[in-house]
């Protein structure tokens, strides 16, 4: 399977072309020009997002019969989250964040995992969406620094062909916050 690293992502799209992909618009000359300077951050591993959580997804509601959390953190790991945000220019002429649609999150590789269950059952689990939660924005610290963490919705079907059945709807956080400053350098932050 071909494998698009960051930087051939970066040299496929145009600033105008990723201005309407992020915009929705289908047409990139009816897309106003970009104010203010997009941030592409990443790629942040699923896996290790998923391992910094306190719950299992493979136990929570399966009664323990579901895959090991090292399994499922093996198998996020083909997907990769990025961050794309915006800064622009406020009327005192500093920096700051952009407050409408940012940050946005792409998710680039699988998003449907088939592992197995304990009794070599089929357990599949795809996303269905990705939110931010808590957001932080300081301007007190120099440079300024935004903060979130990022919540999941999976779906989970147990069960071979043919005998497969819907088993939940599971939402889990990473306690790992995404941190990172104006300048798009990535931070250390505590939950």
């Amino acid at each position: 399977m071909l494998q698009i690293t960051r930087r051939d992502s970066i040299k496929l799209a145009s600033a105008t072309g990723l201005a309407s992909l992020l915009s929705g618009g289908s047409d990139a000359r009816a897309v106003e020009p970009v104010k203010g300077e997009l941030m592409l951050m990443g790629p942040f591993p699923l896996g290790e997002l998923y391992e910094s959580q306190k719950r299992s997804l493979g136990n929570e509601h399966t009664d323990g019969q579901g895959p090991t959390d090292e399994d499922i953190a093996k198998a996020f790991n083909q997907c990769q989250l990025y961050v794309i945000d915006k800064k622009v220019i406020a009327k005192a002429g500093e920096w700051r964040f952009a407050d409408e649609e940012y940050p946005r999150m792409a998710l680039s590789g699988e998003v449907h995992f088939e592992l197995k269950d304990n009794k070599d059952a089929d357990f599949k689990i795809y996303f269905e969406k990705i939110v931010k939660v808590d957001q932080r924005d300081d301007y007190v610290t120099k440079p300024a620094t935004r903060s979130f963490i990022v919540g999941f919705q999976s779906y989970i079907v147990r069960g071979n062909l043919g005998s497969e059945k819907h088993v939940a709807t599971y939402g889990w956080s990473a306690k790992k916050r995404i941190a990172y400053d104006i300048n798009g350098k990535l931070l250390t932050k505590k939950p």
